[in-house]
C-alpha cells in the first residue's frame, strides 16, 4: 500500500504531471516497480479522486517513458481502462489522459496539470477513432491480454473501476448479507497482522477452520503487491490457502456473482508482479503443477498467462538488481551476485514446470531466451538456453 507521503504526492494539484512523477521517483525508497504497483492499487480504489487517478496514470506511464509503450508493464491496464470507458461512453479526465498516452502523445502531457486536461468535443472525437488493435496484438503475444472484447459490453453495464485487465465493482455491505460478526472481525485482525508478523500455529489453524465454513472475510482482503509479498514472507502456508480459496471463488455459492470472477481476475493480475524469491516460486509452482492439492480453479489458459507475465516481470526486475547507491557519485552498481541467485531460482522454477509437463518449450522459448541471453555467465542459464535451442519445429514438447 502507498504510504502517507506518496499518497500526498499523487494528490498534488499545483504541480504538473512531470513534476509529480519526478517527486515520486525521488521519494520512493526501494523498488520503483513495486511502488508503481501500489499506485495502481490506489487509483483503482472506489473512492479515488480525479487528481489521484490522473497523476497516478501519468506516473505509471512516465516511469517507462524511455521505452516503447509496448514495453510498459502497465500497458494492459491502460488498454483495459480505455476499452471499458469507451464502452460506457465515459469522458473522465483520466480516461482522456490514457487515450492520449495510447495515441502516442504521452510526452505532451508532461507540462500539464489536471486543470489543463480538457475534455472537449474535438478531443473526444479524435480519441473515439483511436485504434488500439496493435496493443491488443502486442499484449496477446506477450501473454498479457487480460481483458477480451466479448467482456466489454457486460462490464460497461457495471459500476466499475478498471485496473490492469481486471474490473473491481463497488458492492455495498448488503451484497454479502449481514454485518460483520465478532468472529469476522477477529479473522480480519489476523489478516492485518499476517503481513507484518508470523502468526502462531494455533492462529493459522483457527483461520483455516473458520474459512472452511465462511470465506466472506476474504472479500475485504488487501490484494496489493506489497501486502501479498509480505504475507508470503511471514505466513506462506496461510497465503497459499487464501489464494486457493480466491481462485476457487467462482464455484462458491455464498458469493454474489460476479464477485467470484472479479476476485480471480484480481489475484491473477497480482501474482505476476510478486518478487521472484523462493517463497513466491514455491507458491506459483504449487498453483500451476498441483492444482488438485489446492483445489483451485486455475485453468491451463490462466496458468499460461500467469507464467508468461511472471517471467517477463521477473526478468526485468533481475536486470535492474543493484547495490546501494554510492554515497559520493550516487551511481548504482549492478549486484551480479544477487542477479546470479535470482537467475538460478528462475531457472529452477522453469525446469520444475518442464519436469511436470506444464510448460511447452516452444511456447516459452522467447521468455526463456529473454532471461538467459543476458545471463549466459550464470551456468544454470546457459544450460537452460542450450536445452531450449535444441527443440525442433517437429518436436515442441518435453517428453
Amino acid at each position: 500500500m502507498l504510504g502517507p507521503e506518496l499518497i500526498q504526492i499523487i494528490r498534488r494539484e499545483d504541480l504538473s504531471f512531470a513534476e509529480v512523477a519526478a517527486i515520486f521517483r525521488e521519494v520512493v525508497s526501494g523498488d520503483l516497480f513495486v511502488s508503481a504497483c501500489d499506485v495502481l492499487s490506489a487509483i483503482e480504489a472506489p473512492l479515488a479522486t480525479d487528481i489521484e487517478k490522473t497523476n497516478g496514470e501519468y506516473i505509471l506511464y512516465s516511469l517507462y517513458a524511455d521505452h516503447e509503450l509496448s514495453m510498459n508493464p502497465f500497458l494492459a491496464h491502460f488498454v483495459a481502462v480505455w476499452k471499458v470507458a469507451k464502452a460506457r461512453q465515459t469522458q473522465e479526465k483520466n480516461v482522456v489522459l490514457i487515450g492520449l498516452i495510447l495515441s502516442g502523445k504521452g510526452s505532451e502531457l508532461a507540462p500539464l496539470t489536471l486543470s489543463k486536461v480538457e475534455v472537449t468535443p474535438s478531443i473526444i472525437f479524435q480519441l473515439q477513432s483511436l485504434d488500439i488493435s496493435p496493443y491488443d496484438h502486442t499484449l496477446s503475444v506477450q501473454g498479457r491480454l487480460d481483458i477480451d472484447n466479448e467482456s466489454i459490453s457486460d462490464m460497461a453495464t457495471m459500476d466499475t473501476h478498471s485496473v490492469a485487465g481486471t474490473v473491481t465493482t463497488n458492492f455495498s455491505s448488503s451484497t454479502f448479507g449481514t454485518e460483520a460478526t465478532a468472529t469476522d472481525e477477529i479473522v480480519g485482525d489476523y489478516f492485518r497482522r499476517a503481513s507484518i508478523e508470523e502468526l502462531t500455529k494455533a492462529e493459522v489453524e483457527n483461520i483455516m477452520n473458520y474459512l472452511q465454513n465462511d470465506t466472506l472475510p476474504l472479500l475485504s482482503l488487501d490484494l496489493s503487491i506489497s501486502t501479498l509479498t509480505e504475507m508470503i514472507k511471514f505466513n506462506s502456508i496461510l497465503t497459499r490457502l487464501v489464494i486457493s480459496i480466491l481462485l476457487e471463488s467462482p464455484k462458491r455459492t455464498e458469493y454474489a456473482l460476479p464477485v467470484g470472477e472479479i476476485y480471480v481476475s484480481r489475484i491473477l493480475a497480482t501474482l505476476p508482479y510478486l518478487p521472484a524469491n523462493l517463497q513466491t516460486l514455491e507458491l506459483l509452482n504449487l498453483l500451476i503443477t498441483q492444482p488438485a492439492i489446492l483445489k483451485n480453479a486455475l485453468t491451463a489458459e490462466d496458468a499460461s498467462t500467469l507464467v508468461h507475465a511472471f517471467l517477463a516481470n521477473a526478468t526485468r526486475a533481475t536486470e535492474s538488481l543493484g547495490l546501494p547507491a554510492n554515497a559520493i557519485t550516487n551511481e548504482v552498481a549492478i549486484d551480479r551476485a544477487a542477479q546470479a541467485r535470482q537467475v538460478q531460482l528462475l531457472c529452477l522454477f522453469i525446469q520444475a514446470l518442464l519436469r511436470n509437463n506444464v510448460m511447452n518449450l516452444s511456447e516459452y522459448f522467447y521468455d526463456i531466451q529473454s532471461l538467459c541471453v543476458n545471463f549466459l555467465w550464470v551456468p544454470e542459464a546457459a544450460e537452460l538456453f542450450k536445452l531450449a535451442k535444441t527443440v525442433t519445429a517437429e518436436d515442441h514438447e518435453i517428453k
